[in-house]
């Protein structure tokens, strides 16, 4: 897909994801706009492709703080989807959404027990 971006246009998103990413990520926590959050990044992650992987770091944080007693069960059930959604798009998404799984804490495995499942299946 990212084929479908001029490299210039690839470098200009790949700079404002890194500068959004907070914001956007923590964006999974809000129960208003995990829905909305969650496909947008899946459209953003699918033209970015590997470039979008240096900011797993920051979306793991967000999966420990939705993951936490605080976080709301359609923000988990949405963050679920999306990292489902990435690892059934296979490389480079499959080998990152792995990695992350195999960090859960016992928190995030029962938050998002899909991916969980498919990871480990």
């Amino acid at each position: 897909m990212r084929g479908a971006l001029a490299a210039a246009d690839s470098e200009q998103w790949v700079l404002w994801l890194k500068a959004n990413k907070d914001y956007l990520y923590v964006g999974l926590c809000d129960e208003d706009l995990c829905s909305d959050m969650s496909r947008a990044l899946l459209l953003l992650f699918g033209l970015l492709q590997d470039l979008a992987l240096p900011t797993f770091a920051t979306l793991f944080s967000s999966l420990r703080m939705l993951s936490g007693p605080e976080g709301h069960r359609d923000c988990q059930a949405q963050a679920d989807i999306l990292l489902t959604s990435l690892l059934r798009m296979g490389a480079p998404f499959a080998g990152a959404v792995s990695k992350l799984v195999a960090e859960f804490e016992p928190s995030m495995r029962i938050a998002l027990p899909g991916v969980v499942q498919l990871v480990e299946a």
